[in-house]
């Protein structure tokens, strides 16, 4: 038997050792080298979630090969490794479910959402290959400035792809629309002709000959999965943070809305397989709808990236440039002069000239309450981990951690009335000296210092003026419109774990360095 931290002194004696430990056992497993690993993955991991597996390190030092991990226990029957019908003979016993949810809690054993679906439509062989991704400047430039995750090339997300997802999509639309019939949900991708697939079908026997593809809502190089609650956003700001999270494999969009305490929202969710520069196009192509359903405008906030901000303007999106991402950028050497040229000033910068200044300079636009100079959207349940899954997966998760986050939020609307962003201001409004004098219109919310009217909560003047300076802010900020929202039902209980990105702190490029964070969540 193994054990932890045996070592072998070639990569043939370790796979002996590995061939002769697993031939002890009824399960199946396949071998994935890399670098800097070679590893004993469970066959059932892709179906099940099975986490078994034995992990050998590399150790080119010592010319050595070391076991450093084992999980020993399965997730998966005995039976899926022994009977290559083992799934469709056991689906083949539940005759009634509504969907792929209430079919999975029926089996004897948990399944991914995927492989239920293609044991449903006969896809059980079919394999999928990945279309490389083509040049991409906005990813390159994220990866270069470490403003995002990157996966290492030894992970192991793809180790069993998913297959077919503009199709697949069309089942997980289906459902998600079911449940959740107030959303927008849109999907784009790249079919198959009616002609190839009936081809296809024709060479299986347990397949239907002739079939019908549904169409999809916008045609791209690869498969997305969008959605957004217009609902929601009505109730919100119309300003919306556009925050990009890259996959190995694609990446994920959010517009990231914000509720009376500044607690930043999920509104809207592009998953795509595409690179950055197309899954923009397609997530603004499918916002347009939602942007039908919502009351005002919406307003993009974006992150000082060159080729993004060249990209949104090519899209003629309307956008605005952070404030603080723009400081981290052109504005270190002094802080001050750039923070007040950005916010109170209306002369453009010359370190800017080819952005157009209503992209960067507060006072040339509406109201923003001070969400321009916010730094990084710290929703909770954004785990890094999540991007490392395939890629029905991934969509499933999201779903299902923005449906626990609108629970939680909905629970606080009770709480209270106003939230620390508004006692914070007016405290410190009250407490300060007012040295210079201004013109206050509390019934107007206007101040000549344009402080009021830009957050619509009272300035340093009018507190001075004003019994009750509370009762003269603004109902934006009021909890209460939160007791509207509309919970989100996820369609999919995935049996796996995801670990919160502050565990592990990326310090360039030695090993990561480990810091507190949120605990594993279950989902």
């Amino acid at each position: 038997m193994l054990s932890i931290n045996d070592s072998f002194k070639s990569r043939q004696e370790l796979l002996d050792a590995l061939t002769k430990h697993i031939s002890l056992e009824k399960y199946s497993y396949y071998l994935k080298e890399t670098p800097k690993h070679i590893k004993l993955v469970c066959k059932g991991k892709a179906a099940f979630y099975c986490e078994a597996q034995i992990i050998a390190i590399n150790k080119k030092r010592d010319s050595l090969f070391q076991i450093r991990k084992i999980r020993p226990h399965h997730k998966c029957p005995t039976s899926y490794h022994s009977n290559k019908n083992y799934l469709r003979e056991e689906i083949s016993k539940i005759k009634e479910y509504k969907n792929i949810q209430e079919l999975v809690e029926k089996l004897p054993a948990k399944i991914s959402y995927l492989t239920a679906w293609k044991t449903l439509t006969g896809r059980e062989e079919t394999t999928y290959k990945y279309k490389p991704l083509e040049h991409d400047e906005i990813r390159n430039e994220m990866i270069d400035n470490n403003q995002d995750f990157y996966l290492d090339d030894d992970s192991d997300c793809y180790d069993e792809p998913p297959e077919l997802h503009s199709e697949t999509l069309l089942t997980v639309k289906k459902e998600f629309k079911e449940k959740n019939p107030e959303s927008i949900n849109l999907i784009s991708g790249n079919l198959k002709k009616e002609e190839e697939e009936n081809k296809e079908n024709e060479e299986k026997k347990d397949k239907i000959k002739k079939i019908k593809l549904p169409t999809l809502d916008y045609n791209s190089s690869d498969a997305s999965f969008y959605f957004s609650f217009p609902s929601t956003i009505n109730l919100l700001r119309n300003i919306i943070d556009l925050k990009i999270y890259l996959r190995k494999k694609g990446c994920v969009i959010y517009g990231i809305g914000y509720d009376p305490h500044d607690k930043p929202i999920p509104v809207s969710v592009l998953v795509s397989e595409m690179n950055v520069s197309e899954s923009l196009e397609v997530f603004f192509n499918f916002e347009k709808e939602t942007q039908k359903k919502c009351k005002n405008e919406l307003f993009y906030f974006c992150d000082y990236e060159i080729n993004l901000v060249k990209k949104l303007q090519s899209l003629k999106v309307n956008f605005f440039i952070k404030s603080r991402s723009i400081i981290k950028k052109i504005g270190k050497d002094d802080l001050e002069k750039t923070f007040k040229a950005l916010n109170y000033e209306k002369e453009p910068l010359s370190e800017l000239s080819w952005i157009d200044p209503k992209n960067y300079l507060v006072l040339l636009n509406p109201p923003f309450f001070g969400l321009n100079n916010f730094g990084e959207v710290d929703v909770e349940f954004i785990y890094y981990s999540i991007y490392n899954t395939t890629y029905i997966d991934c969509i499933l998760a999201i779903i299902k951690f923005i449906s626990d986050y609108y629970a939680e939020i909905l629970t606080k609307s009770n709480e209270v009335k106003f939230g620390n962003n508004v006692n914070y201001r007016l405290e410190r409004n009250i407490k300060n000296k007012i040295i210079d004098e201004h013109v206050v219109d509390p019934s107007k919310m206007t101040c000549t210092c344009g402080r009021f009217q830009a957050f619509m909560i009272p300035c340093i003047h009018a507190c001075a003026i004003t019994k009750d300076p509370i009762n003269f802010v603004s109902n934006i900020y009021n909890m209460e419109i939160m007791k509207d929202l509309l919970l989100i039902k996820p369609i999919f209980e995935l049996a796996t774990k995801y670990q919160a990105d502050r565990f592990l702190l990326r310090r360039g490029p030695g090993r990561p360095k480990k810091s507190q964070g949120i605990p594993e969540k279950k989902v």
